[in-house]
């Protein structure tokens, strides 16, 4: 009798321990799924009020009363302030301030060609960015908007031929869905700036056609080749956002000698900047930096779709701070582009 009892009592202490350890292996294996899933959610959450809130200023600015800052200077201190913030982000992850430059010397001269790398996403930004220049020069702005969101198809091409990205049927008619969403939203906000045009006379609606295609189809790679960088290598997002930064800075400065030498020269550097000028090229880097990180635990296709509600919550608050009117045509562009969404990720 004796020995049954302490046969079953040893077979208890064996159960309880199996059943013991298995929920703490559960838990120890989903920590990083967890983390990940936090972090995918978090960045395109961010990446979307960040985006929406830098409209809604960038707006402000061109509204108000005064002269306007010099476009290229911005793009400089976007980048400087993008380098400056991914540099704390590295102190902060390190928790040590004295390896940071030891760090990013690494990061530069510790691989060439991995530093290579970088050099492509960055010039191809700066291309891009030009040719969007060329072709709102030349077609008018509705026409830009809607060409502009064929990157919407052209970051899914890329996904696929470069990630090996699998898009199924209900997917691809997400896709499509919120393509034609963004336009008829992008419709109805151009309806509302009936002001911005340009001269007739002055417009090559060929050039402006082949641009903007050409525009499409460089943000679609350099996005997906980014992308790419980020999950094939252990370095660090906020590394791989310092060598971009750093690049984009140089490239930069290239614009403003080339483009507004003379007028920097005459005006200066800082000419119409102020402290909300300041506040929202600081958010804008902010916003430009959690694309990296969107791209690193997401990906470029959910991108486009933060970006589109982005758009969506733009106009809403504008209805609110400028008394802009909303059309039929913008509550059905956003009917399609939240349908999209709930449709891509069933």
């Amino acid at each position: 009798m004796a020995n049954k009892e302490h046969q079953d009592s040893i077979m208890l202490k064996v159960e309880q321990g199996t059943h013991g350890k298995e929920p703490s292996k559960a838990m120890k294996d989903n920590k990083p799924t967890e983390k990940k899933l936090f972090m995918k959610v978090a960045s395109l959450v961010a990446m979307t009020v960040l985006n929406s809130t830098v409209v809604l200023l960038m707006r402000y600015l061109r509204m108000r009363q005064g002269p306007l800052f010099i476009s290229t200077t911005a793009v400089v201190m976007c980048e400087v302030f993008k380098l400056f913030i991914s540099m704390l982000c590295v102190v902060v992850e390190e928790r040590n301030l004295v390896r940071l430059p030891y760090i990013i010397y690494d990061s530069f001269f510790g691989s060439y060609i991995d530093t290579l790398k970088m050099m492509v996403p960055s010039f191809l930004y700066t291309l891009q960015n030009n040719l969007f220049f060329v072709a709102i020069s030349n077609l008018d702005v509705a026409t830009v908007q809607v060409l502009y969101q064929l990157r919407i198809f052209t970051t899914c091409l890329f996904a696929v031929i470069i990630l090996g990205k699998e898009i199924n049927r209900s997917q691809g008619i997400a896709i499509v869905m919120l393509f034609v969403g963004v336009c008829v939203v992008q419709l109805n906000l151009d309806t509302e700036q009936t002001h911005e045009h340009v001269e007739q006379q002055t417009q090559n609606n060929f050039l402006g056609v082949i641009a903007i295609v050409v525009s499409v189809f460089l943000s679609g790679f350099a996005g997906v080749y980014f992308e790419k960088v980020l999950k094939s290598t252990s370095k660090s997002v906020w590394i791989r956002n310092i060598q971009l930064a750093s690049y984009g800075i140089f490239l930069g400065f290239i614009g403003i000698v080339t483009k507004d030498g003379a007028t920097i020269a005459e005006k200066g550097f800082f000419f119409g900047y102020d402290n909300l000028v300041l506040l929202s090229l600081f958010i804008q880097a902010f916003a430009g930096l959690s694309i990296a990180v969107v791209f690193k635990y997401a990906d470029n296709v959910l991108k486009s779709f933060a970006s589109s509600m982005s758009i969506i919550i733009s106009c809403v608050a504008a209805v609110i701070f400028f008394k802009t009117h909303l059309t039929p045509a913008f509550y059905c562009g956003t009917f399609f582009v939240i349908c999209s969404l709930f449709l891509y990720n069933r």
